[in-house]
């Protein structure tokens, strides 16, 4: 699955900004619920482009979703995703080779640093 498209479709310059079928692969991946996403992004995606730059950064606009995170609950989990998903791979390369007991699972440590819960945030 390739998720950049999916991530690229989170910024304002995008073409294809917020449009469910771009962010669907990334929506899939954390199983949020396609309707409830589409009511969302129905009057998210203008809101928050108002409240943007169109050369905004992924971590500018999901510092303003979290403004809006009881609201928008499903595009803000689609932003903290896309930060998490640059920083899951570097953790799971520093748990392999901080901790000795990690070396023997690799597998494991992965997925730990995949397992991370977007609406918890």
């Amino acid at each position: 699955m390739d998720l950049l498209p999916s991530v690229e479709a989170l910024l304002p310059s995008s073409k294809v900004f917020m449009q469910l079928e771009a962010v669907r692969p990334l929506a899939d991946l954390l199983q949020l619920q396609s309707d409830a996403l589409a009511a969302e992004v129905s009057v998210g995606a203008n809101f928050l482009l108002k409240k943007l730059a169109t050369d905004s950064s992924l971590d500018t606009a999901t510092k303003e979703m979290l403004q809006f995170k009881d609201a928008f609950l499903n595009m803000y989990s689609l932003y903290a995703a896309a930060l998490t998903i640059g920083v899951s791979t570097a953790t799971a390369w520093v748990l392999i080779f901080s901790h000795s007991d990690y070396m023997d699972n690799v597998e494991s440590s992965h997925t730990l640093a995949w397992s991370f819960d977007a609406t918890s945030c």
